[in-house]
């Protein structure tokens, strides 16, 4: 078990000096065996690990909500939780008692977003992730470290890229402490999308979302429920390898390849946060290659 001081991301990043740290995103099954899973996360020395909030029908017993559930049983394991909180149905009265149950369970960290709208969505008090940043932060105070999304080629709802880093910095304003950005496939979008919220005074760390390719439905699965695109050039090289092993051999390399530019961009980046479905050794073995690229380099 963490306390609190441990347990807080913002403290990790402000006492880093390690060099590159990892996080992590994965939805472990609570009906499995746990000590298999921390010993996959373990493996990783990671900061922290978050996990996904998909609650599109609402909340119906805040007790027995699976992301709080996974974010206690990684505390209880010595984990660092990243508890994502989705604005997407949810009424002031809810947010209050997750919090409320997040603080209760030694939880320092909220991962504050808009969430997945759909037709059928619950009405919500909270109309943007904006919106859920400020009453964080006005009822619970410096409670919890505060972390949002962010867009490197912007959000699909927003109107323009311009408009969607405003609304970044609008959150950040508000009380974010770091941003982990959504899954990209060409560094330069990342790089340019650093140096863009560094002009208009975004500040506070940008960690790097990455997705490493495994195999042609994981690649298909992630373009659609994140709806980022992916590079037509990217698309015709994996059209052109004839198995799963080699597909995910170029997810690997692709990945390791995107993150040594980051690195060289000169645009202090401080960690990479893993995008897994569940699957760790691609990201294992991504996080291998960076650290004998930065030992090289050393």
């Amino acid at each position: 078990m963490l306390n609190m001081s441990e347990n807080s991301i913002l403290e990790k990043l402000k006492s880093n000096k390690k060099g590159l740290f990892y996080s992590l995103e994965c939805k472990p099954n609570l009906n499995d065996n746990f000590n298999l899973v921390r010993d996959s996360l373990n493996s990783f020395n990671l900061m922290f690990a978050s996990t996904p909030w998909h609650l599109r029908k609402g909340i119906y017993n805040v007790k027995y909500l699976e992301p709080l559930a996974i974010a206690k049983t990684f505390q209880k394991h010595g984990i660092t939780a990243l508890l994502h909180l989705s604005a997407t149905g949810m009424k002031k009265t809810n947010v209050k008692e997750v919090l409320k149950l997040a603080k209760e369970a030694g939880i320092k960290n909220i991962f504050a977003l808009q969430g997945d709208r759909t037709f059928d969505s619950p009405p919500s008090d909270f109309p943007h992730a904006y919106d859920l940043v400020k009453y964080i932060r006005e009822n619970f105070k410096n409670t919890f470290t505060i972390g949002v999304g962010g867009y490197p080629r912007g959000h699909c709802d927003s109107t323009s890229y311009k408009d969607d880093l405003n609304f970044l910095k609008a959150k950040v304003d508000a009380g974010a402490d770091f941003i982990i950005t959504q899954m990209f496939f060409e560094a330069e979008d990342f790089i340019k999308y650093v140096k863009d919220c560094r002009k208009i005074g975004v500040n506070v760390p940008i960690i790097p979302g990455v997705f490493t390719i495994q195999n042609m439905e994981s690649l298909e699965f992630v373009a659609r429920f994140c709806r980022v695109g992916v590079p037509q050039k990217m698309l015709s090289e994996i059209e052109l390898l004839k198995s799963e092993e080699q597909i995910l051999n170029y997810g690997i390399k692709t990945s390791v390849n995107i993150i040594k530019e980051i690195i060289d961009a000169g645009i202090n980046v401080r960690g990479i946060h893993f995008f897994t479905l569940n699957k760790y050794k691609p990201s294992y073995e991504v996080k291998k290659q960076i650290e004998e690229f930065i030992s090289k380099k050393s």
